[in-house]
């Protein structure tokens, strides 16, 4: 309506201002064509209009667009150019035609500035410079063009504010400055004068205008289109705008106004036709004063503020074809005599709070086109009489609680949109058979129901138009239907968490246009397409949670496009295609839980947009690629539960810093734990568990709050005494020196648990020689001897390194020989540590056992064997990670002989110094032990020894002399390799 009056405006100008006269080029004023060429200098002309037209050969009053008039015949009165593309800028010069009536130069790609030179053309009645990329300011010369009665600027990149001296033009009937990028208020001074005005057509909408709509706007006698829609106008709509006698529209949506519409008693639109209010912070019911408009036709007050009912006065407005109230806070029911209303094209209720069912008289209102009732509390069914909207192209009841089956044969032809998701709707999908008729059918959304039942065949034969189609989290059983390959029009197809069976239908493949296609969560089954990279379009594939098989195919390469890829959960075997490697825009990727084989490829360097990628419960074995350090966008990366062996690679902490979640469990990854881990800001879970790392556990970021299941069953971790680690060796000198050749190491501890062995047979024997000499009554359980701390450090020559036979967590034991001649092993504890006094208990127990004459050598045997496997593991029987469920025999049990790294104490797997130093305990040069390649084994002879002494049973034990003569063999064998 608004671009009609326009229009007609136009029109009326143009056949009485002038007609176009050729004249002969020799009658021409200078100024005239001086001005003419210069506008015509100005311009890039692309497509050459005027090059080719505006020639010296030819008078410029017979140049195309250019007119001149009846009594001045040699004087430019129009300049009309609409459409033609131009380009470049308004020449100053054009100012010069002071005859000129009508400069329309809209829609030519002009650029630059207004000149102000425009604001000396005292004759000009019509300046349209619409829909160009002008910039810079509105001219405030404009405001000299007294006689003007249309200025059209829209469609622009006009800034600033709108010059208070266009308040001089009295005679301005069309004003539209609409579409720019205008801010500031609207100064009250752009009003002087208003009730003279003959203002008819304001526009000042999609701008950056701020502050209140002037109130004297509705004092402009003969305003009958007011737009200021889009722009961050506030505050109260003025009273005086509802008192305009001859304002056809009004539009006001999605500024920041507030406060209620003004009541029946100042409010008199009596002319009113259209009226937008949508989209801002309107409150109090809707208006009633807008029931006496009864020539109201377009009613939008959408998403505001109102509370209340829908108005029963509605229904007596004989004219309204739109009826927007969505997006408010209205309750109660949907009247059912809005049915009255039955030239009503839109009726929206979305997103409110109405309730009960949808009154079935609303299937008398056959000329509705769209129905959107959806975000409410509705329930009950669909109401069969929708097939009397023949009309009906959008039906949305989406997100209410409707129940009970879809009604048969209630869609017309027209429908272009089906929304029914969220819902309650149950029973058979063989209403989808009802939608081949629907030819123009672009969405169908049917998602989060109970429905049930198979697709019909013959569901797809006729959708050739259709886009999107969402039928997730529902019940549906039997195959995907078949899609025919014509219909190259779909975009996305979500059938996921259904109970779909059968095989991907080859025919998904000839969908040049799909984007998204998730089939998760079914029961399918076969192999996918092996042309599935024809899919070039693809963004989102998803098809983790069924019962594929077989290889990824290579195609999938091809992918270019593909952000999404979800196989998780299924069957697929071989290695990961190369192709994959090369998806620059893949954000989020999952592949676990499949049976993968194969190693990394360097390529992973490409997956540069990746966020999230999980790999873990594969076979996949190697390295982890150096290149993976490039993926800094990496937030997610779970590489657990496969064969991935070698070190960590630094990069991951050097340059992921993005990552919040590394998962590296279950592998067999070995070497240290990279220091920058804890550098990684972002970085909240780590877990490393279940690996063959060993060495100093970082501090700081991660790991000051990181648990023992992040980091339990690896070879020798330490530091971390908190969760029971031992703490690691801080003098580097003696760390030097104990990195030396094996040949002086193990042997030591081998010496060490054999000088053990005999001391527990001496003490044994000193023991019992007393107990057969003399009982011991109960009273004397506690009777130990008494030795001064003086003689005990006499005894280990001041607990001299040379006297040390081994550490552990809480402290460490020295070789000593009291004054007495006595061989003993004496315990240094750390009181430092919270549980060493809990740990010196415990281990007292076979003592009190041996002074009570209560244990058997038995005893003594299991004590000596739970104290070897403390030496080579540098465990504990009473650290943390040990409970009812898992004690240290049954962990190292677990353990030898394929994961016997796992239990080894780091502090005696000190090998040759190229081996130490490169980080490779599990491929050092060890010495051979017993005629083995690997010095492993003579650890596996200890600990095995060790397993046999403490057996739960006395009987299965062996006896101190066979382990004293297996420790002799075992330093034999180590002695005869040096």
């Amino acid at each position: 309506m608004a671009l009609s009056l326009l229009h007609l405006a136009l029109l009326i100008m143009a056949s009485s201002l002038f007609t176009p006269t050729p004249v002969s080029a020799s009658n021409a004023t200078a100024a005239d064509l001086s001005a003419l060429l210069a506008f015509k200098d100005s311009l890039s002309d692309p497509g050459g209009v005027l090059r080719g037209n505006w020639t010296a050969s030819t008078p410029y009053c017979g140049w195309v667009g250019v007119s001149c008039g009846h009594r001045h015949r040699l004087r430019v009165t129009a300049l009309a150019l609409p459409g033609v593309q131009l380009g470049g800028g308004l020449a100053p010069e054009l100012g010069n035609l002071s005859f000129l009536s009508i400069l329309n130069l809209s829609d030519t790609a002009l650029t630059g500035q207004i000149p102000t030179s425009l604001g000396k053309l005292p004759r000009l009645l019509s300046l349209d410079l619409s829909s160009n990329y002008l910039s810079g300011i509105v001219p405030a010369s404009l405001g000299n063009l007294t006689v003007l009665e249309i200025l059209n600027l829209d469609s622009n990149n006009l800034t600033g504010e709108i010059p208070h001296e266009l308040c001089n033009l009295q005679s301005v009937r069309f004003l539209i400055l609409s579409r720019n990028d205008l801010s500031g208020p609207m100064a009250q001074g752009l009003f002087n004068g208003t009730s003279q005005s003959q203002l008819s057509f304001f526009s000042l909408a999609y701008n950056s205008l701020t502050g209140n709509i002037p109130s004297a706007i509705g004092i402009l006698p003969n305003l009958q289109v007011l737009e200021l829609s889009r722009n961050q106008l506030s505050g109260q709509i003025p009273s005086s705008l509802f008192n305009m006698s001859n304002l056809l529209g009004l539009y006001l949506s999605q500024n920041n106004l507030s406060g209620p519409v003004p009541d029946n008693q100042s409010f008199n639109l009596p002319m009113l036709r259209d009226v937008y209010l949508s989209k801002n912070e309107l409150a109090g019911t809707v208006p009633p004063g807008f029931g006496a408009c009864k020539y109201l036709q377009e009613f939008v007050l959408s998403y505001n503020r109102f509370t209340g009912g829908i108005p029963l006065w509605l229904s007596t407005l004989p004219e309204l074809t739109t009826m927007s109230l969505g997006g408010n806070d209205l309750s109660g029911e949907i009247p059912a005599v809005l049915s009255n209303i039955t030239g009503l094209t839109v009726l929206d209720f979305t997103t409110s709070k109405l309730h009960g069912e949808i009154p079935p008289e609303l299937g008398r209102l056959a000329q509705l086109q769209w129905l959107n009732l959806e975000m409410n509390n509705l329930t009950g069914t669909i109401p069969a009489s929708i097939k009397n909207m023949s009309m009906l192209s959008i039906l949305d009841i989406s997100y209410n609680s409707l129940t009970g089956p879809v009604p048969r044969k209630i869609f017309g032809e027209s429908l272009t949109e089906l929304y029914i998701d969220e819902n309650k709707l149950s029973g058979d999908v063989g209403f989808m058979a009802d939608l081949s008729g629907c030819k123009s059918l672009k969405y169908i959304v049917m998602n989060n129901n109970y429905f049930t039942g198979s697709f019909p065949s013959s569901m797809m034969a006729n959708l050739s138009s259709l886009e999107i189609f969402r039928a997730f989290e529902n019940q549906i059983t039997g195959h995907i239907p078949n899609i025919p390959a014509y219909q190259s029009s779909i975009s996305f197809i979500d059938l996921r968490d259904n109970r779909l069976s059968g095989e991907i239908p080859q025919s998904i493949t000839e969908m040049k246009n799909l984007r998204g296609l998730d089939l998760s969560t079914n029961n399918l089954s076969g192999i996918i397409p092996v042309h599935i990279g024809k899919l070039t379009k693809l963004f989102g594939l998803g098809l983790s949670n069924n019962k594929l098989h077989g290889p990824i195919p290579d195609s999938i390469g091809n992918l270019s496009q593909l952000q999404l890829l979800g196989l998780s959960n299924n069957q697929f075997t071989s290695a990961i295609p190369l192709g994959l490697w090369g998806l620059e825009n893949i954000v989020k990727l999952d592949l676990s839980h499949n049976a993968l084989s194969g190693s990394f490829s360097e390529g992973i360097q490409n997956l540069k947009a990746i966020t999230f990628m999980d790999l873990s419960s594969n076979q996949l074995h190697g390295k982890i690629p150096l290149s993976l350090g490039v993926l800094n966008t990496l937030t997610y990366l779970n590489l657990s539960k496969n064969m991935l062996q070698d070190q960590v690679p630094n990069a991951i902490g050097n340059k992921l810093s993005s990552m919040k979640t590394l998962d590296l469990s279950y592998n067999s990854l070995s070497g240290t734990i990279p220091k920058s881990f804890a550098d990684l800001s972002y970085l909240t879970s780590l877990n490393l568990s279940f690996n063959k790392l060993y060495g100093q556990i970082p501090e700081g970021g991660v790991f000051s709050n990181i648990t023992l299941q992040s980091l339990e069953r690896n070879t020798a971790l330490c530091g971390l005494p908190r969760l029971g680690f031992p703490r690691c060796p801080n003098d580097e000198s003696n760390h030097r020196h104990r990195s030396g050749a094996i040949k002086f190491i193990l042997p030591s501890v081998v010496a060490a648990t054999v000088i053990g062995a005999c001391l527990f047979i001496l003490i044994r024997t000193h023991v019992n020689k007393r107990s057969k000499k003399m009982p011991v009554a109960s009273e004397e359980v506690n009777n130990y001897m008494t030795v001064s701390y003086f003689e005990l450090a006499r005894a280990t020559n001041n607990f001299d390194s040379d006297n040390l036979l081994g550490s552990g967590s809480f402290g460490k034991v020295f070789r000593g020989i009291l004054d007495d001649g006595q061989i003993v092993a004496i315990k240094v504890l750390n009181m430092e540590l919270e549980r060493a006094t809990m740990s010196f208990d415990v281990e007292c127990r076979a003592l009190q056992y041996a002074s009570t004459g209560k244990a058997s050598r038995k005893s003594d045997v299991f004590s000596y064997g739970i104290m070897l496997l403390e030496v080579v593991t540098g465990k504990k029987p009473t650290d943390t990670i040990f409970s009812e469920e898992l004690s240290l025999r049954e962990w190292i049990s677990q353990a030898i002989p394929s994961r016997l790294a796992h239990v080894v104490d780091h502090n005696i797997l000190l090998l040759d110094e190229e081996a130490t130093s490169s980080g490779d305990v599990q491929h050092a040069g060890w010495s051979s032990c017993e005629g083995s390649p690997s010095g492993w084994s003579c650890l596996l002879q200890i600990l095995d020894l060790g397993l046999q002494c403490s057996c739960d049973l006395p009987e299965e034990r062996v006896s101190m002399k066979d382990v004293a003569a297996k420790l002799a063999r075992i330093k034999e064998g180590l002695q005869s390799s040096r």
